[in-house]
């Protein structure tokens, strides 16, 4: 075969983006030997050492997509590129803001409880603030964590978007009667403070969708900002990060004279989580920072007529329960980089 250009990248700043002629089947040995004879990587250190993403795996698990070192001399440049011409180098030494990685995802869930994240357009000042965030998608990931071994971080589920995007949340869950549902992070204000309802009426005993775009006691849209834009110090980041989304079965309730009730009890195992994509995404640490929601642009979402004697199960008996914890990209650019140029092959 001939020789290819191909774009590396170890990382977003300065640097860290370039490309090289190679060879497809040129071993990973020799392409570790020109990256390194022109300065583009080090030699391992006690602060840096190289390993080259196996971008065509489809597990995050270290051992799966990194390459060995003792294993580049057998192993093609073609085995480890994504869509023929990027090649991605992680620094699995990095001690501050290291490379994440995860497997692409259109939803979480756990037990009988799913949930999306998209982008609102729905309400014209929500799409004017994506619009000038520059937000044109998000990336949700699975089973996330650094590429630096020695650094605990484990997160089953992640969201990342421009700073500023403004969402929605699909919530499915099963219900009986119906089912009361909960979203907010571990600290600040709660989007939805388990006071909406979704009622199934005569047909009881299946799963429903919640679509929410705006927080259930204020008439304000969703907006995902910034920790550190908010002045939220960093011991206190991880809780805001960390989002909750868990329903209830609502087992009878009263609407207009009439009594609606259900004593069935969830199905088992209910929802598997769901990964469409077949390749590891990597996020450079130092694109993104953490991120929560906050009250944004003003909404124009409305609820139906109230629902009375309400009769649900306790918390404790959860359909399901899945946390989402939120990362921002500073700048559109950013996320432009992550998403289509070193995922572009990964399901987002």
């Amino acid at each position: 075969m001939g020789t290819i250009t191909v774009t590396c990248y170890k990382g977003v700043g300065a640097g860290d983006i370039r490309q090289f002629t190679l060879r497809t089947e040129q071993p990973l040995s020799e392409v570790r030997a020109q990256l390194t004879n022109e300065r583009f990587i080090t030699p391992d250190g006690p602060d840096a050492a190289y390993r080259f993403v196996a971008m065509q795996s489809d597990s995050s698990a270290l051992q799966d997509s990194l390459v060995a070192p003792d294993a580049e001399r057998v192993i093609p440049l073609a085995g480890v590129l994504r869509n023929g011409s990027v090649l991605v180098c992680t620094n699995v030494r990095a001690s501050r803001a290291p490379d994440l990685l995860g497997t692409g995802t259109d939803r979480f869930a756990d037990r009988n409880v799913r949930v999306q994240v998209w982008l609102n357009n729905n309400d014209a000042e929500a799409q004017a603030a994506n619009r000038a965030a520059g937000a044109t998608k998000l990336m949700m990931l699975n089973k996330v964590r650094p590429s630096n071994s020695r650094i605990s971080g484990y997160y089953e589920n992640v969201c990342i978007c421009v700073d500023g995007s403004v969402v929605g949340f699909n919530l499915t869950s099963w219900g009986g009667a119906g089912f009361q549902y909960f979203i907010g992070p571990d600290a600040g204000e709660p989007i939805v403070n388990a006071d909406l309802n979704i009622c199934l009426w005569n047909n009881p005993n299946q799963f429903a969708t919640a679509s929410i775009w705006r927080y259930s006691r204020r008439a304000q849209s969703i907006q995902i900002k910034s920790t550190s834009s908010l002045g939220i110090p960093g011991a206190e980041t991880l809780r805001y990060q960390k989002v909750v989304f868990k329903a209830r079965n609502i087992r009878s309730y009263s609407q207009d004279g009439k009594v609606y009730r259900s004593d069935q009890n969830p199905p088992s195992p209910g929802f598997q989580t769901f990964s469409g994509a077949t390749n590891v995404a990597t996020v450079p640490g130092g694109a993104i920072t953490p991120g929560t929601p906050v009250p944004g642009p003003p909404s124009g979402q409305q609820f139906g007529k109230p629902i009375y004697d309400i009769a649900t199960d306790d918390w404790s008996r959860a359909l399901g329960e899945v946390v989402v914890y939120f990362f921002v990209f500073p700048t559109w650019q950013m996320a432009d980089t992550v998403i289509r140029d070193i995922n572009a092959a990964v399901l987002m």
